[in-house]
């Protein structure tokens, strides 16, 4: 492969992309080989049709798709390796044929270039600091034992030790306050079943409580000290007594499957995981704080029209993926977008930054790079060589800007003066900013008197709202 990028400075611009007859064939191959399989001629059983005989009849059509479904191939990954922002779909301007292969004309139009602040000076971060305890790992081999424990059905739950199905009523009561309705309520309940361990970890202790010594079949109206606008009515359904094995050097051997001789060695094993995951979360807090921070310094750049379409729909998307919203349900999309704010322009403002970031940091995607995300995430590459997985990996436009992403922020964080914090601490200061922030944005007027319902509300409303018309 050959490739020559001609750029202008409107942002119109070409890219000459030459393939060897050796690399188109692998495409042309494919291509005949579904024809024969699909064609239907009089006289020929299907799938036994003579190459020649389609290549005579229909070899121009099919290679005029072949060489879009070729563009279609190469032209995302060239774009991630060049750092192109596209505004709209490339197009085959041309086909030049030789005797070694063929020259494909690319045109495409990407954004104007721009300035970006300067980003080297002055940038400080928190970095979330948390070191792994004894009672995390032991929660962990807990966990372990609970997958391995024996299983008894009982009648009585007379320990924590006890898995508890159950169904639950939930009585929702939510006072009118408004002058003149001191005495009314508005109350609805709703009914779900579930199932608890009550000795898992995080377990809130009140509830657990509430389960001792009770037995199948009975019901109890549970009353949560802290929240006095909602009581559950339980109705016990099923009692499972978990027996754990003994958490000992046969343990550790067989829940590792012979990985681990002792216990001691598979405390160190969840202690070296615990904690990489505690320093990836705090790589990530780390990210998304010089994200924002070059997002704000920048704030007052132009973002092209089309390329802020392209953030509301990746905004929809998202936020319909989180609620379970099918992505054909359009008719909402203007209220998701009421509550989006400024969230669209964060997205198509981080793309044009990564854009000129990766070009100004000469950020290139290297095999060692691929190796690295590939041991960070072996438990998904288990049953592949590593070419394979390398192979995969090159071959997925978004795992490969995932790992160029990554790439910039380790050379952004090289810039960065780090300031450590506790988890717990930082929580705090994030939900300080959140709160200043709202309050900054906050525009409703003075004589206001209701209470608007958070955007996870008004969400399932509108979801509420969609099924009822349907009915």
């Amino acid at each position: 492969m050959e490739k020559v990028i001609i750029e202008n400075e409107n942002g119109e611009n070409q890219l000459e992309l030459f393939l060897s007859n050796e690399e188109i064939k692998p495409f042309l191959d494919k291509a005949y080989s579904q024809a024969q399989k699909n064609l239907k001629i009089p006289g020929f059983r299907p799938g036994h049709i003579p190459i020649n005989l389609i290549k005579n009849m229909y070899g121009k059509a099919i290679e005029a798709d072949t060489n879009i479904e070729i563009v279609n191939d190469y032209f995302p990954r060239i774009a991630t390796e060049e750092n192109l922002i596209l505004l709209g779909n490339p197009n085959l301007l041309d086909i030049q044929k030789t005797d070694e292969g063929i020259k494909y004309i690319i045109g495409y139009q990407t954004i104007p270039d721009f300035k970006i602040k300067d980003y080297k000076e002055n940038l400080t971060v928190y970095e979330p600091v948390h070191i792994v305890t004894n009672e995390e790992i032991e929660n962990r081999l807990d966990e372990m034992a609970y997958t391995l424990a024996e299983r008894q059905s009982q009648d009585v739950i007379e320990s924590y030790s006890y898995s508890v199905k159950f169904n639950i009523t939930t009585q929702h009561h939510h006072e009118d306050e408004e002058e003149g309705n001191e005495n009314e309520s508005d109350e609805h309940t709703e009914t779900n079943s579930d199932e608890i361990y009550l000795n898992a970890p995080g377990m809130d202790q009140e509830f657990k409580d509430a389960f001792l010594n009770r037995k199948k079949g009975e019901k109890f109206i549970y009353s949560p000290s802290n929240d006095p606008h909602h009581t559950f009515e339980i109705e016990i359904t099923d009692i499972t007594q978990i027996i754990p094995p003994a958490i000992d050097d046969e343990f550790a051997r067989r829940v590792s499957q012979n990985k681990y001789d002792t216990l001691e060695e598979l405390r160190n094993n969840i202690e070296l995981e615990l904690q990489d995951s505690w320093d990836d979360e705090a790589q990530n807090e780390m990210y998304d704080q010089l994200r924002e921070r070059l997002i704000q310094d920048n704030w007052d750049l132009v973002v092209p029209e089309q390329l802020m379409e392209y953030a509301k729909q990746d905004f929809l998307k998202a936020i319909k993926k989180r609620y379970n919203i099918p992505e054909t349900e359009t008719s909402i999309d203007s209220k998701l977008l009421e509550y989006a704010g400024d969230a669209p322009k964060k997205i198509a403002l981080w793309e044009l930054l990564k854009s000129k970031l990766y070009k100004l940091e000469s950020v290139e995607i290297e095999d060692s790079d691929i190796e690295v995300f590939i041991e960070k995430q072996k438990r998904y590459f288990q049953n592949l060589s590593t070419d394979a997985a390398m192979d995969l990996v090159k071959k997925n436009v978004e795992l490969m800007e995932r790992i160029k992403e990554q790439k910039l922020f380790e050379i952004l964080l090289g810039y960065a003066t780090t300031e450590e914090i506790s988890f717990e601490d930082w929580a705090a200061k994030k939900e300080i900013q959140t709160q200043a922030q709202t309050m900054q944005n906050n525009t409703v007027e003075s004589d206001a008197t209701s209470v608007e319902a958070s955007p996870d509300e008004e969400i399932n409303d509108l979801q509420n709202d969609e099924e009822r018309s349907e009915d």
